[in-house]
């Protein structure tokens, strides 16, 4: 939305410049219930047609992964209202579609209807990035000295 080029081209279209901004604030039902509005328009399109269901699909799995990144446990029922759906096998087929794929790190509890995060390995990883930035830089300062025998 920063680009120049891209906001003139959204005011020449305000309806998808409004599914943009929702998408972006979060408003998954609104967005959702937007781009059922414009898929009959976007049918008939001469070279969207092809593209409308797999754009669809696009767009709902990342909005299904953004919608997970603040929280360490979603509620799939709360979920489900803000995606226009309940907590069915159908979310939850989606939702392990993702996790299989890898795109959220997390484990469905089916029985409690809710879905948490796996602990990320976030501190492990800073620490062997910095052990390895600092061997870097040894290898860098150090090997004038190596070479004269210090």
């Amino acid at each position: 939305m920063d680009s120049v080029t891209f906001r003139a081209m959204m005011e020449s279209a305000p309806a998808m410049r409004d599914l943009v901004n929702d998408f972006h604030g979060s408003k998954y039902k609104k967005l959702f219930d937007g781009i059922d509005d414009a898929k009959p328009v976007l049918e008939l399109d001469l070279h969207l047609h092809d593209h409308v269901e797999s754009l669809y699909a696009a767009i709902r799995k990342r909005a299904l992964v953004q919608y997970c990144i603040p929280y360490s446990v979603v509620d799939l029922n709360r979920m489900g209202e803000a995606f226009r759906t309940r907590a069915s096998p159908e979310l939850e087929r989606e939702l392990a579609g993702l996790i299989a794929e890898r795109e959220i790190a997390a484990r469905i509890d089916a029985q409690a209807g809710t879905m948490e995060k796996r602990a990320s390995a976030s501190r492990e990883s800073a620490f062997k990035a910095a052990l390895g930035a600092g061997k870097e830089v040894r290898s860098i300062h150090w090997s004038p000295y190596d070479r004269v025998g210090v």
